[in-house]
């Protein structure tokens, strides 16, 4: 078994694109991130994706609201609660960063206690913002998730991209010391280059002082950031990690997923 907790696709040309990649690499489940048109970023509403996978069983969509847009976040947040009573998303993602506040800013008491009612997770955006015009970086630094997870211990919470490339120690902390907070190394190594062997050795290098740190990998989730990237260089990155035993491995393809996602 094997889960993607973490790809990103909306329209129904995407989703084919999606499903023929996990028919390829073998993958019985993907998660869909969705992605609140932040920056001009234009996708559909969060209805037509909803419709778009209805007849696959195999999808499963996290939702999104956005925190700094004070007209439109009450609205949205009604939505947001009216797909949750009818159980159609698996988890709320937070896009750090690309919106300019942190994980433990008050406005977002609501959506964590929304997530502890119907035992679903909040999945933070960390690290790296590519070059998205007005993203901050220092609003995705996971230490402040820390305040999040002791604020609410039932809340179920992902760590994204590992806080990649600054904070993963920071990551490696939070996720130590919170027994409801885990992550994932979706989007996180490198795209072809010059580096790339070298870049994504270091990747692999610091993922394993990071299990170090917690003593366990049961903390790490596959992910891929589909589209974005493609599903079987993750499957291959994962392959790479012979110093985790069968049992351990079965956490991170799926195990972990299934916790956290409830599918």
């Amino acid at each position: 078994m094997l889960i993607d907790c973490h790809v990103h696709a909306y329209t129904k040309k995407q989703i084919t694109k999606l499903l023929l990649s996990m028919k390829k690499n073998r993958i019985d489940k993907s998660v869909i991130m969705y992605w609140p048109n932040i920056g001009g970023t234009k996708v559909p509403k969060i209805n037509e994706v909803l419709k778009n996978i209805r007849n696959y069983p195999n999808l499963f969509l996290a939702s999104s609201i956005r925190i700094t847009d004070d007209r439109k976040f009450n609205r949205e947040f009604e939505e947001l609660k009216n797909i949750l009573s009818k159980k159609q998303i698996v988890g709320v993602k937070l896009y750090l960063g690309y919106e300019h506040f942190f994980a433990n800013d008050p406005r977002c008491n609501k959506i964590y206690e929304l997530c502890i009612k119907y035992n679903i997770p909040v999945i933070y955006h960390t690290g790296d913002t590519w070059n998205l015009k007005n993203a901050m970086v220092r609003f995705t630094n996971p230490i402040y998730i820390d305040d999040v997870a002791v604020k609410f211990p039932k809340l179920k919470i992902l760590i994204s991209h590992l806080g990649n490339p600054c904070w993963i120690k920071e990551t490696a902390e939070v996720i130590y010391k919170n027994k409801n907070v885990f992550t994932d190394f979706c989007g996180t190594l490198s795209f072809p280059g010059r580096f790339e062997k070298e870049y994504n050795n270091n990747l692999k290098k610091e993922i394993l002082e990071l299990v170090a740190y917690c003593g366990t990998p049961r903390k790490l989730l596959f992910g891929s950031d589909f589209d974005l990237y493609k599903q079987e260089q993750y499957i291959k990155f994962l392959e790479s990690f012979t110093e985790f035993s069968k049992t351990d491995l079965e956490y991170i393809r799926h195990k972990n997923a299934e916790k956290l996602f409830k599918i």
